[in-house]
Formats: C-alpha cells, sequence, structure tokens
C-alpha cells in the first residue's frame, strides 16, 4: 500500500519505529492479548466471563459491535485457563459452524477427542467425555468467537450440550459476538432461557480512547505520549470510540509523521492521513477502518 510517501518495507519500518521510541508497531490489528487495554467495560465483561467459568453458570453471552474487542476477550479468557489443570478451555472460530453435527464434530477435535460414527456416534464420545471429566472435577470450556454466524441448526448443539443439568453445570459455553446474535438466540427460546449472562461491550469514552493509545504505546517501548491532545480528540470523534477503528486510525497517524519526520502527531496530521486515506481507496471514512 502506498499512500503518497506513506508506505515503508519492513526494514525501513523497524528503523523509523527505534527512532519513535518502538521496539515494535505500537498499532498492530491482530488480537494480540500483550496489547489489550481493559477499559472499564472490558473488565466488567471479562469479570462476568470469569464468573460464569468459575462459578459453572453454563452459558454466557458478550455482545457488541465490530472492532470493540471481543476477540482479544476471547482470547484473554483462553490464556487465563490454559494453565490450569482443573479447567480444559478451547477457542472456536464460529464462523464455519454451520450444522448441529460439523459443530460437535470441530467441539470433540478441539478437545482432542476421537471422531465418532455419525451424530449418534460423535454425541456418545461428547458425553462420555463430559461425564468422565465431571469424575476428575475437570470444568469445560468452549469459547465460540464470531457466534453471531451460528445457524439454528448449530445453535443446537449448545441446547443439547447442558442436558448433563446437575447441581452444576458440567460445559461452560461463552458466545463472543455482534448485536445481531441476540436475534438468533431470541428464535431459540429454549436456549435463550439458558443465558445466564448478558455481557455487553460498549464504546469508549474520550478519556479511554487516550488510555488505549498511550497503554498500546507503552507495551511497544515508548513511554511519552505520540499525539497531542487535540490529535486523541481527533481521533476519538473520527472512530467514536470503537476500539479496532482507534487502532487502525493510529496506525496511519503514526505512519503519516514518520514519512515527514515530526516528533509529534497533531490534529492536522490526523487529517492528513485521513485524506490520504480517502484519496487512495475513494470510500467514507468508516468503511476505511472496518
Amino acid at each position: 500500500m502506498d499512500l503518497n510517501g506513506m508506505s515503508f518495507d519492513q526494514s525501513q519500518e523497524e528503523i523509523l519505529l527505534r527512532k519513535y521510541g518502538f521496539n515494535e508497531t505500537p498499532f498492530n490489528e491482530s488480537a494480540d492479548v500483550r496489547f489489550l487495554y481493559l477499559s472499564p467495560a472490558h473488565r466488567n465483561v471479562f469479570y462476568g466471563i470469569t464468573k460464569t467459568i468459575d462459578l459453572r453458570w453454563g452459558l454466557a453471552v458478550s455482545l457488541g459491535g465490530y472492532g470493540m474487542g471481543k476477540s482479544s476477550l476471547a482470547r484473554l479468557t483462553y490464556s487465563k485457563y490454559l494453565e490450569n489443570t482443573k479447567v480444559k478451555p478451547i477457542y472456536l472460530d464460529a464462523q464455519n459452524l454451520t450444522t448441529e453435527f460439523n459443530t460437535l464434530y470441530t467441539v470433540c477435535s478441539a478437545f482432542g477427542l476421537r471422531p465418532g460414527r455419525g451424530v449418534g456416534g460423535q454425541w456418545k464420545i461428547f458425553n462420555d467425555f463430559i461425564v468422565e471429566s465431571a469424575k476428575t472435577d475437570v470444568n469445560l470450556v468452549i469459547l465460540m468467537d464470531d457466534a453471531q454466524k451460528m445457524t439454528s441448526d448449530s445453535l443446537e448443539f449448545i441446547h443439547k450440550s447442558f442436558n448433563f443439568d446437575v447441581t452444576r453445570k458440567l460445559v461452560q459455553i461463552i458466545l463472543f459476538g455482534q448485536p445481531e446474535l441476540l436475534i438468533r438466540l431470541k428464535r431459540k427460546p429454549e436456549l435463550y432461557d439458558r443465558v445466564q449472562a448478558w455481557l455487553d461491550i460498549n464504546p469508549l469514552d474520550l478519556d479511554e480512547t487516550i488510555k488505549l493509545i498511550n497503554y498500546r504505546c507503552v507495551v511497544a517501548g515508548r513511554n511519552e505520549p505520540i499525539f497531542t491532545s487535540k490529535a486523541f480528540f481527533s481521533i476519538f470523534n473520527t472512530t467514536k470510540g470503537y476500539p479496532r477503528k482507534i487502532v487502525k486510525l493510529s496506525k496511519y497517524v503514526l505512519m503519516q509523521i514518520m514519512s515527514t519526520g515530526k516528533a509529534v502527531a497533531d490534529e492536522n496530521d490526523v487529517e492528513t492521513a485521513i485524506q490520504k486515506l480517502k484519496s487512495a481507496y475513494e470510500v467514507n471514512i468508516d468503511e476505511l477502518l472496518l
């Protein structure tokens, strides 16, 4: 990508990043838990997730718009329990889970279980696994990201997974999805009624937007702010507090000052980066930052 001088090869980028005090890029868009800034809203959601798992409530749903940090929270949850011998977590991208059997087979495979013969055979293997895990007091945790893409048939897996209800749930399932997941669940009242915790992730305010940007810069090695106060406000005003948009626009603004050699970015640099993006892609800024 060449945005009027805002393009560097890897060696150039590494040199420029070091010049600005960074050991690595602060605005990588991948779901790296090191860079996850937990706003009050994110902390509340994470608390609700861990409470659902630890108290074995069964089913929790985390809802948030595109780019709100759901995948990062899912991976943070997975990493939290990965070394716990009494918890066995798996993380799944639910966008390809289209049928009950496909979902069941994928879950079994993630837990390391052997393939079964047909739906009935696979359910027996999974049910036996649930029972054996309960005997050793191992808490099974299934984290499903992009759950809004699951079909009614694939959601049936979740309903059937709770057929072993006793004094506590033997399987904990956390769904992470966009708001349309709520509509899908309401169409399945037998599953909707099983949700024990609804956990909403809301956009950041200006103060939290500034903290997110500065936090990522510190993780990447720079302790001093890279943007002026007006630049922070311009980024917040453009992104409306959506974390992924904040990170993406901040990356382009950093590229802008790296291309000119300025020490700190101001509101003019934010506007210049936005205009270059618009000119390069000929779409509005909201589409560019998705």
